[in-house]
């Protein structure tokens, strides 16, 4: 008798049985949440990016709101070849903001007023550094309108805090209270 209720067969979720998010611009229509769902969730792959070599995350992933949050890093590449006075590209880190449930865009990293697929999925934070886990820091409670709370209009903001960064970035997106 299986007193666990564990699956008699292999349980392990394979790559080909996650929906592929890498090249999405646009939150993904497919079903990957209800029982009779095609996919079992949802991957990305980090994009090849050019002077870079295999980012990685290192840090643990933040979730909150149905968003994960999470950095990377990535090596430079050597630009060297016969002239040893050409510099290898910076390190950097990137911040992702992704929907938990479908990995589609789910914050306004650029800062911009608006939520945008190619320019949202991730934001460069750092350059030489290997950034922690993103931090989430509450603002205090406020209308819509920036003034004090009300019983029926309140909002509390928040930002997102990563590295040494002393300015955050999704400034002002909102929880309700």
């Amino acid at each position: 008798e299986n007193v666990f209720d564990l699956p008699s067969t292999d349980a392990n979720i394979k790559k080909s049985e996650l929906y592929d998010v890498t090249n999405t611009t646009v939150p993904p229509t497919v079903d990957l949440i209800s029982p009779s769902r095609s996919y079992m969730g949802w991957h990305m792959d980090f994009p090849a990016t050019s002077g870079l070599l295999g980012e990685k995350v290192l840090s643990t992933a933040l979730t909150f709101q149905n968003k994960v949050l999470f950095t990377s890093f990535a090596t430079g590449a050597s630009t060297a070849t016969s002239n040893t006075c050409e510099a290898a590209s910076p390190n950097v880190s990137r911040l992702y903001a992704l929907n938990l449930l479908n990995g589609g865009v789910a914050l306004d990293l650029d800062g911009d007023g608006t939520v945008n697929s190619t320019s949202d999925k991730s934001i460069l934070v750092a350059t030489g550094e290997i950034t922690d886990t993103p931090q989430i820091i509450f603002k205090n409670p406020q209308t819509k309108g920036g003034n004090d709370c009300t019983a029926s209009d309140c909002i509390r903001p928040f930002e997102i805090r990563v590295g040494k960064a002393v300015a955050g970035f999704a400034n002002n997106q909102t929880v309700s209270s």
